[in-house]
């Protein structure tokens, strides 16, 4: 099931841009079919973030250029308060999750820029967004750098930015990626209008995807199965290890080693999954290649970058 989707583009290169996205959820997704809500999303997130042509310089400015500060005593001690009245409001909201997952929510690649705090070699500081993304975009390209042509998908795409950055560090590789609703593809779709990976995008549901077997060579998560819970969790990394061909990349919580009495307390109450290494025990033919704690994680997210790779096959 396809859809064209026509975006007029404010560019002196060119000012129409046509392309179709697929749809590859259940027909009992509450969005299924209703493509005129879908082009209503584009329009709200054209007019929310505009369109901005990221060049060469948004790399350098962003990825070359960024530092790290220090986070004070006092400024932890807000930013614990306040995450812990966001997490209290979301268990009122929504019962689970720290949002809900149909919310209008639309991000430029800004968002990369933004300033979070974060644990880097277990002392506190201030980095850019992008810091918490390089373990995982760099475990992507280590599977890749060996590969011929590679295919690879982003399992929950959000609002591109892993996608573009990857696109940074692998211009030749085949970049794919997936939203579960409308509202998120949306963000995407605007922001890399002007990349090749326009036509890579589409709809799908990560605890059941209906893609064929060994259909990507690397399949890649970031933040995305947590909010699942531990069953949904496990039931989409089995998917993603499905249709990979060589195996997969996630950046998930988890609680070995880095979460603390906070940490742990806080993915309890949101319903995260908290145990990667115990998801991982049911998948055949697979190889632990790489389990560490994030070097760069926003806190207080508990953060582990797990690789695997498929053997045997």
């Amino acid at each position: 099931m396809k859809e064209l989707i026509i975006i007029k583009v404010p560019s002196i290169s060119f000012s129409e841009q046509k392309y179709f996205i697929e749809e590859h959820r259940t027909p009992e997704h509450p969005e299924h079919g209703k493509w005129d809500a879908l082009h209503e999303h584009i329009r709200f997130a054209k007019e929310e973030m505009g369109f901005k042509f990221y060049s060469e310089n948004f790399w350098n400015d962003v990825i070359e250029k960024s530092e790290l500060s220090w986070h004070s005593k006092a400024g932890r001690l807000a930013h614990g308060f306040k995450d812990y009245l966001a997490v209290r409001r979301s268990i009122s909201a929504y019962g689970v999750s720290t949002y809900n997952r149909y919310q209008h929510r639309y991000e430029t690649l800004e968002v990369l820029r933004q300033l979070v705090p974060l644990k880097y070699n277990n002392s506190n500081w201030i980095g850019c967004n992008f810091f918490t993304r390089l373990d995982t975009l760099n475990a992507v390209k280590e599977f890749c750098e060996v590969l011929d042509e590679p295919r690879v998908l982003e399992a929950g795409c959000g609002f591109g930015g892993n996608m573009f950055l990857l696109h940074r560090l692998l211009p030749k590789t085949a970049i794919y990626g997936f939203e579960y609703t409308y509202s998120r593809i949306a963000s995407c779709i605007v922001n890399l209008v002007t990349t090749p990976m326009l036509e890579h995008l589409f709809l799908a549901d990560v605890v059941s995807l209906d893609l064929e077997d060994k259909s990507y060579d690397v399949v890649f998560s970031h933040h995305v199965l947590e909010q699942l819970g531990q069953e949904k969790a496990n039931k989409a990394l089995k998917e993603m290890w499905r249709v990979s061909r060589r195996g997969i990349v996630c950046c998930e919580p988890s609680i070995q080693g880095c979460s603390n009495i906070y940490e742990t307390w806080r993915m309890k109450k949101l319903g995260y999954c908290r145990d990667l290494l115990h998801m991982v025990k049911n998948l055949p033919n697979c190889k632990i290649r790489k389990f560490q704690q994030s070097t760069y994680r926003e806190w207080p997210n508990s953060s582990y970058v797990i690789v695997l790779e498929k053997t045997g096959e």
